[in-house]
């Protein structure tokens, strides 16, 4: 941003010298038969000085055009060697080539849809958004700190360096397009405001957030979160797992993972096929290697390990474990 600046300054400072000098050339080449003329042999005169390539009659200078000439050379070319030098360092520093990949990641963000929101990019952000690529989910990042935000670009992610509590610039993520939004900061009172704010905009979007302090979590959901992650809590829960059941806790962190085993939702409107259909009939864990566990039908609740003649239809949920690569398995499905 500095070289830009100064390479704007340099090349005004340039433009100035070119019209200064032109108007005193003018001045000292008068008569002219016209005005044109007079503006024309002026402009001529200066850019031959100024670029090195010409030089002047001297048969028809006086001395007030050469003194004026010399303090042309002098200053002019000083200018001119002064952007030239702006212009390479701007060129091998690589900012153009940030300025283009900025602008071309901004019409990637117009047009994005059916992504997630990420409002922070420290530990808890930066491991959310890998675990949402592994799944082929878009990613939009929003990060206040330049450190932060830099190294979410270099992640590959989708960035806006701005504060995520600002309603502009959860607008300019393309929050009501969005399928999500995760809320990582490390502060509870500034994702209790992010919540708020985002729910303000889009009363459909899916909402997670973090709460570092576990008394701050009635005010996430007050706020409008669906979902509210305690990382002490969770961490406390996974640890007295393992000590008392390791190999079942192996088993769950593997599926959570997508290691071996993945653990799918399955909408059955993202599936017609399967619609109007019975869980008997679909064959699902010999079909695709798919194990249903659990269902909630359209607007009703979570159902345990439904009957094999449960028939699934358009707004149903199907929660699922399988061996991994089981979306491209389903594929089958999607067609009517």
């Amino acid at each position: 941003m500095a070289l830009r600046r100064r390479l704007y300054s340099s090349l005004s400072l340039l433009v100035l010298v070119v019209i200064i000098s032109s108007a005193g050339f003018y001045v000292l080449n008068r008569p002219h038969e016209s005005a044109r003329e007079g503006v024309l042999l002026g402009l001529w005169e200066t850019m031959n000085l100024i670029s090195t390539v010409g030089s002047l009659p001297e048969e028809h200078m006086g001395d007030a055009q050469r003194v004026w000439a010399m303090f042309v050379i002098a200053v002019g070319l000083g200018f001119t060697l002064y952007a030239f030098g702006n212009l390479i360092a701007l060129l091998t520093s690589g900012e153009i080539l940030h300025v283009f990949e900025t602008r071309r990641m901004e019409r990637q963000i117009t047009s994005s849809k059916d992504h997630v929101i990420i409002c922070g990019y420290g530990n808890t952000g930066r491991l959310v958004a890998e675990r949402l690529a592994s799944q082929a989910v878009p990613v939009i990042v929003i990060e206040k700190e330049h450190d932060l935000a830099e190294a979410a670009t270099n992640h590959g992610y989708l960035t806006i360096r701005d504060d995520c509590t600002q309603e502009s610039v959860l607008k300019k993520a393309r929050i009501e397009r969005a399928r999500g939004l995760v809320a990582t900061l490390d502060n509870d009172a500034a994702n209790v405001f992010v919540v708020l704010t985002a729910r303000g905009l889009s009363r459909e979007l899916h909402i997670v957030s973090r709460a570092n302090l576990p008394e701050t979590v009635s005010q996430l959901e007050r706020a409008g979160a669906n979902q509210v992650a305690v990382p002490s809590r969770i961490a406390a829960q996974q640890l007295a797992n393992a000590a008392i059941r390791p190999d079942l806790n192996r088993f769950v962190q593997r599926a959570i993972h997508g290691q071996e085993v993945e653990m799918l939702e399955v909408r059955i409107s993202d599936y017609p096929a399967m619609a109007g259909k019975s869980l008997r009939e679909l064959n699902l864990p010999r079909a695709v290697d798919l194990l249903v566990f659990a269902m909630i039908p359209k607007g009703g609740t979570l159902a345990f390990n439904p009957e094999p003649d449960t028939v699934v239809n358009e707004g149903d949920l199907l929660l699922t474990a399988a061996r991994k690569g089981a979306v491209e398995r389903l594929k089958p499905f999607t067609e009517t």
